[in-house]
């Protein structure tokens, strides 16, 4: 039945199937795991895979769907001292479990491997693609100059002579603004989203919305996945493109 409606889900469109993994499902009993028909995950997104769409797996483990106990076992409403969704050790433990289960026995099955530039991204962040992305800067800068049309050759012999201190401070003054920039808007966000909250007399505009699993024509907005190297790559190369071949 899945390969039917994931293909109905491709004729209509859709490019991203998401699921939840049910903890209620698959760990109906402490230590007790079930991945077998209904439940097999590993099949669902391979069946994905085979139709070309991409799987967003939701792991939780708190799952909020209406689904009874937010999808967590009742088995782990009896474990001593458990609080939920908390900085709770055993709710820790339990959840330690599920998770590493799903990964190691799931996931590693379906020869799941994860980019070491993504990796990056997810630990440090934008600083990461700062940093990658300098090399091929370098190169580029160097060439679009040596290229332009309209620099004569004392001007390039100059500019090119001034870039290396330029080239310095761009990784620099990046990461430094990456990293102080999170983390004043992280301590500042909550503080005027609270303003905000409780202002009288003020409406509510849509600032952003997420459009799942589509390659999105609405205007002023961009799909993340088809859209993420046009972004941090197609455009740079294009503004200075264009700078070489018209200036």
């Amino acid at each position: 039945m899945w390969e039917g409606l994931i293909q109905k889900a491709k004729d209509g469109g859709v490019d991203v199937i998401e699921t939840y993994v049910f903890w209620n499902l698959h760990e109906p009993s402490p230590g007790k795991y079930d991945f077998d028909g209904r439940n097999d995950l590993v099949r669902f997104v391979k069946a994905i895979h085979k139709a070309g769409l991409y799987a967003h797996l939701r792991i939780g483990p708190y799952v909020c769907a209406e689904w009874n106990f937010g999808g967590f076992p009742v088995w782990l409403k009896y474990v001593p001292g458990i609080s939920f969704r908390t900085d709770n050790d055993p709710f820790k433990r339990a959840m330690k479990g599920f998770t590493e289960r799903i990964e190691c026995s799931c996931l590693s099955s379906l020869n799941y491997r994860m980019c070491p530039l993504v990796c990056l991204v997810v630990t440090i962040g934008n600083s990461v693609v700062i940093l990658t992305l300098l090399p091929i800067h370098i190169v580029w800068k160097f060439y679009s100059i040596t290229s332009a049309k309209q620099l004569g050759p004392i001007l390039k012999l100059f500019i090119c002579l001034c870039l290396p201190a330029a080239i310095i401070l761009w990784p620099i003054l990046g990461v430094l603004a990456s990293v102080l920039g999170g983390a004043l808007y992280g301590f500042l966000s909550p503080i005027v989203a609270t303003f905000d909250a409780v202002g009288e007399g003020k409406p509510s505009p849509l600032l952003h919305c997420f459009y799942d699993g589509t390659w999105s024509t609405v205007k002023r907005s961009f799909t993340v996945v088809h859209d993420f190297k046009d972004v941090c790559f197609h455009s740079y190369f294009s503004l200075i493109y264009w700078l070489v071949q018209y200036h």
